[in-house]
Protein backbone atom coordinates (compact mmCIF):
# COMPACT_ATOMS: atom_id res chain seq x y z
CA UNK A 1 0.00 0.00 0.00
CA UNK A 2 1.55 3.39 -0.92
CA UNK A 3 1.02 6.50 1.23
CA UNK A 4 0.13 9.87 -0.48
CA UNK A 5 1.67 12.57 -0.02
CA UNK A 6 0.32 16.00 0.90
CA UNK A 7 1.54 19.80 1.67
CA UNK A 8 3.07 20.20 5.13
CA UNK A 9 2.95 23.59 6.16
CA UNK A 10 1.09 26.98 5.67
CA UNK A 11 -0.08 28.54 2.59
CA UNK A 12 1.68 31.28 1.69
CA UNK A 13 -1.55 33.25 0.84
CA UNK A 14 -2.48 32.93 4.76
CA UNK A 15 0.69 34.25 6.04
CA UNK A 16 0.72 37.49 3.66
CA UNK A 17 -2.77 37.82 4.30
CA UNK A 18 -2.23 38.06 8.20
CA UNK A 19 0.86 40.45 7.81
CA UNK A 20 -1.57 42.63 5.43
CA UNK A 21 -3.88 42.52 8.68
CA UNK A 22 -1.33 43.47 10.67
CA UNK A 23 -0.29 46.40 8.71
CA UNK A 24 -3.61 47.68 7.98
CA UNK A 25 -4.58 47.78 11.95
CA UNK A 26 -1.13 49.13 12.97
CA UNK A 27 -1.93 51.95 10.18
CA UNK A 28 -6.02 52.61 11.41
CA UNK A 29 -4.67 52.71 15.06
CA UNK A 30 -1.36 55.17 14.25
CA UNK A 31 -4.28 57.21 12.15
CA UNK A 32 -7.00 57.33 14.72
CA UNK A 33 -3.80 58.25 17.56
CA UNK A 34 -2.76 60.71 15.34
CA UNK A 35 -5.34 62.49 13.44
CA UNK A 36 -8.45 61.69 15.28
CA UNK A 37 -7.93 61.57 19.13
CA UNK A 38 -5.31 63.64 19.14
CA UNK A 39 -7.11 66.76 19.80
CA UNK A 40 -10.19 65.25 22.14
CA UNK A 41 -13.00 68.20 22.83
CA UNK A 42 -16.32 67.63 24.04
CA UNK A 43 -17.91 67.62 20.86
CA UNK A 44 -15.90 64.97 19.31
CA UNK A 45 -16.21 62.34 22.10
CA UNK A 46 -19.32 61.03 20.19
CA UNK A 47 -18.01 60.36 16.75
CA UNK A 48 -14.37 59.00 17.93
CA UNK A 49 -16.78 56.35 19.94
CA UNK A 50 -18.83 55.66 16.72
CA UNK A 51 -15.57 55.55 15.00
CA UNK A 52 -14.16 53.34 17.31
CA UNK A 53 -17.29 50.90 17.31
CA UNK A 54 -17.20 50.68 13.34
CA UNK A 55 -13.53 49.82 12.96
CA UNK A 56 -14.07 47.49 15.65
CA UNK A 57 -17.10 45.54 13.88
CA UNK A 58 -14.70 45.82 10.66
CA UNK A 59 -11.99 44.43 11.96
CA UNK A 60 -14.63 41.36 13.70
CA UNK A 61 -15.72 40.92 10.06
CA UNK A 62 -12.29 40.60 8.58
CA UNK A 63 -11.38 37.64 11.10
CA UNK A 64 -14.65 36.21 10.58
CA UNK A 65 -14.02 36.62 6.57
CA UNK A 66 -10.10 35.23 7.52
CA UNK A 67 -11.46 31.82 9.44
CA UNK A 68 -14.08 31.22 6.60
CA UNK A 69 -11.19 31.72 4.55
CA UNK A 70 -8.86 29.11 6.81
CA UNK A 71 -11.52 26.32 6.31
CA UNK A 72 -11.31 26.76 2.43
CA UNK A 73 -14.20 28.47 1.74
CA UNK A 74 -13.98 30.40 -1.57
CA UNK A 75 -16.00 33.25 -0.18
CA UNK A 76 -13.87 34.03 2.68
CA UNK A 77 -11.02 34.22 -0.43
CA UNK A 78 -13.21 36.28 -2.40
CA UNK A 79 -13.57 38.82 1.09
CA UNK A 80 -9.66 38.82 2.12
CA UNK A 81 -9.57 40.19 -1.65
CA UNK A 82 -12.39 42.67 -1.15
CA UNK A 83 -9.74 43.47 2.21
CA UNK A 84 -6.96 43.35 0.52
CA UNK A 85 -7.76 45.51 -2.15
CA UNK A 86 -10.32 48.10 -0.47
CA UNK A 87 -8.93 48.21 2.93
CA UNK A 88 -5.26 47.70 3.16
CA UNK A 89 -4.13 48.93 0.18
CA UNK A 90 -6.46 52.19 -0.18
CA UNK A 91 -5.19 53.12 3.39
CA UNK A 92 -1.72 53.35 2.09
CA UNK A 93 -2.72 55.21 -1.06
CA UNK A 94 -2.88 58.06 1.71
CA UNK A 95 0.82 58.33 1.33
CA UNK A 96 0.45 60.52 -1.99
CA UNK A 97 0.02 63.52 0.55
CA UNK A 98 3.26 62.94 1.77
CA UNK A 99 5.95 61.02 0.07
CA UNK A 100 8.70 58.84 2.11
CA UNK A 101 10.84 60.69 3.45
CA UNK A 102 7.85 62.43 5.40
CA UNK A 103 9.11 64.71 7.65
CA UNK A 104 5.70 65.44 9.23
CA UNK A 105 5.15 61.33 10.42
CA UNK A 106 7.29 59.83 12.26
CA UNK A 107 9.41 56.79 10.44
CA UNK A 108 7.26 54.26 10.79
CA UNK A 109 4.39 56.02 9.51
CA UNK A 110 6.53 55.39 5.45
CA UNK A 111 6.85 51.98 6.67
CA UNK A 112 3.43 51.37 7.40
CA UNK A 113 2.01 52.74 4.13
CA UNK A 114 4.72 51.06 2.23
CA UNK A 115 3.82 47.77 3.49
CA UNK A 116 -0.12 48.31 3.12
CA UNK A 117 0.92 49.21 -0.77
CA UNK A 118 2.92 46.35 -1.00
CA UNK A 119 0.98 43.57 1.28
CA UNK A 120 -2.67 44.56 -0.02
CA UNK A 121 -2.24 43.79 -4.05
CA UNK A 122 0.27 41.08 -3.11
CA UNK A 123 -2.52 39.07 -0.56
CA UNK A 124 -5.18 39.75 -2.83
CA UNK A 125 -3.56 38.03 -5.62
CA UNK A 126 -2.58 35.17 -3.46
CA UNK A 127 -5.85 35.35 -2.36
CA UNK A 128 -6.89 34.91 -5.73
CA UNK A 129 -4.45 32.36 -6.89
CA UNK A 130 -5.24 30.13 -3.60
CA UNK A 131 -9.13 30.29 -5.35
CA UNK A 132 -8.21 29.95 -8.74
CA UNK A 133 -6.87 26.28 -7.58
CA UNK A 134 -9.61 25.15 -5.46
CA UNK A 135 -12.47 22.91 -6.44
CA UNK A 136 -14.91 24.03 -3.53
CA UNK A 137 -17.96 26.04 -4.76
CA UNK A 138 -18.06 29.46 -3.00
CA UNK A 139 -21.20 31.31 -2.01
CA UNK A 140 -22.09 34.29 -4.18
CA UNK A 141 -24.39 35.98 -1.63
CA UNK A 142 -21.47 35.59 0.50
CA UNK A 143 -19.21 37.17 -1.88
CA UNK A 144 -20.99 39.89 -3.60
CA UNK A 145 -21.79 40.85 0.67
CA UNK A 146 -18.22 40.81 1.44
CA UNK A 147 -17.64 43.00 -1.34
CA UNK A 148 -20.47 45.06 -0.49
CA UNK A 149 -19.36 45.66 3.17
CA UNK A 150 -15.97 46.70 2.09
CA UNK A 151 -17.41 49.40 -0.47
CA UNK A 152 -19.47 50.30 2.18
CA UNK A 153 -17.27 51.02 4.76
CA UNK A 154 -15.31 53.58 2.09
Amino acid sequence: MEKTRTQAGTPGWLWVNLAAMGFSLVHTVADAGLFVFGSSSSNSEVPQSLLSVLIGLLYTWWAWVFARAVRGANSGLVGLMAFDVLWVCLNGVSIIYCLPPCGSVPFYGDTIHLGTLILGPLGAYLAYRAMRGSSVRGSWPAMVGNVAIMVASW
